[in-house]
């Protein structure tokens, strides 16, 4: 009986210690991924956006019906004028979990671009939808791709 009291005590202590460990861990790193993670919805909206865009601010917060919630953030110039539009929503019924997608919208309405900004599905099958990759061919290197304005597009293709 004694013996088990020792191991139970051994095993609670070890347990105590590892939990503590990790809840500073956790705090101590909260504020370190919070950027890093804004910092990646930046770099993601950069490539929606026009290249003018000198600020993005959120302006909006929607709560659907479903519980889901769509942000949307306002491109501004230099001189605070409005450039486009960004979207972020969130569906929980990915596969692996929630799928967030940002939206570039242009002022007139128009759709810029679609991106996958995060998600947790299977690595190599769900998550292919997020692998943008350039493959230059023999041909692409004698023209450059453009869309219909002209404009060389900012994102790569997606497979």
């Amino acid at each position: 009986m004694k013996e088990i009291l020792k191991l139970t005590f051994s095993l609670t202590l070890i347990c105590a210690i590892a939990g503590a460990a990790l809840a500073y861990v956790s705090y101590s790193t909260e504020k370190p991924r919070k950027e890093a993670k804004l910092r990646q919805r930046n770099e993601k909206m950069a490539l929606l956006l026009p290249c003018e865009t000198a600020s993005t601010d959120e302006f909006k917060t929607e709560n659907l019906d479903d519980g889901t919630q769509v942000v949307f953030f306002v491109a501004k110039d230099a001189d605070g004028l409005p450039l486009a539009y960004c979207a972020e929503g969130a569906d929980p019924s990915g596969f692996g979990g929630e799928l967030k997608i940002l939206v570039g919208i242009n002022l007139d309405g128009t759709v810029r671009g679609i991106l996958v900004s995060e998600n947790s599905e299977t690595p190599g099958i769900g998550s292919k939808v997020c692998e943008r990759s350039v493959t230059r061919s023999f041909w692409s290197v004698f023209r450059k791709k453009t869309d219909k304005t002209g404009a060389t597009s900012a994102l790569p293709p997606n497979a």
